[in-house]
């Protein structure tokens, strides 16, 4: 009779570890959490990643210790791989012996918003999987987009700003006394808008800051109060603290 090959996976996400099958070497059948579908489908959830980042799962894949001889993993690769690739894997063929395991590194880095669905296939010669040795395992994460709360955006207004008067891209229009007065005036806007963005009057926050994007926007109209390098920047970072209050 031929010696039965079992085989065990598991996955570790971060530092936790989740076994997905106890080491059952009578078992005709592996009984992976989460479960197969009738069509013996199996769906690894990687949850919320950041686009531009990564998240990892690590399948542990076990020869059962009891197995009778050595198992044989002949592959594992991702379908059309895209959000998915396989980041470290052992050199396939690789040879299990019964209690040993081997681990497959798989990433996904999502490139945008919104659900994102793949397929790994694990290629064995394991006798104990239904309905044979080339079983799908789905793959999902979703996409975010992480955005700071308008708190911290205008915080990063303030340290703008104060950064660029510190190196004098950002300097006061104006002659005499009304440069320095003008760039006064400006930081009062930015202060006022954070007090009310602190109190939670957005409405109010809106105001102060359409308000300091029409003295700073470089546009003909209104005379600007402040000018230099820095300012197009500290006005993109207005115009996300304003995006983020709705205003």
């Amino acid at each position: 009779m031929m010696a039965r090959r079992n085989i065990v996976f598991g996955a570790i996400l971060g530092a936790a570890v989740v076994m997905l099958l106890p080491s059952t070497a009578t078992a005709e059948y592996i009984n992976v959490y989460p479960g197969p579908d009738a069509e013996w489908n199996y769906l690894y959830d990687f949850g919320d990643v950041e686009v531009g980042s990564s998240g990892v799962m690590i399948f542990q894949i076990e020869n059962d210790a009891t197995a009778g001889s050595d198992l044989t993993v002949d592959n594992v690769y991702i379908e059309e791989a895209g959000a998915f690739t396989i980041t470290d894997a052992p050199s396939f063929p690789a040879r299990v012996a019964p209690g040993e395991s081997i681990y497959v590194e798989v990433a996904f880095a999502p490139g945008a918003e919104g659900l994102f669905e793949g397929v790994m296939r694990i290629l064995s010669d394991a006798s104990n999987i239904p309905p044979g040795t080339n079983i799908p395992y789905g793959l999902q994460g979703m996409g975010t987009v992480f955005e700071p709360p308008p708190d911290e955006l205008m915080q990063d207004v303030l340290d703008a700003y104060a950064d660029g008067i510190a190196d004098g891209s950002i300097v006061g229009l104006g002659t005499g006394r009304a440069a320095a007065s003008h760039l006064r005036v400006f930081g009062n806007m930015l202060d006022a808008a954070d007090d009310l963005i602190a109190a939670g009057d957005f409405e109010g926050a809106c105001a102060q800051l359409d308000h300091a994007v029409v003295k700073s926007d470089g546009t003909p109209g209104p005379p600007d109060f402040i000018g230099g390098p820095g300012v197009p920047a500290l006005n993109a970072i207005l115009v996300d603290v304003m995006n983020a209050l709705g205003c």
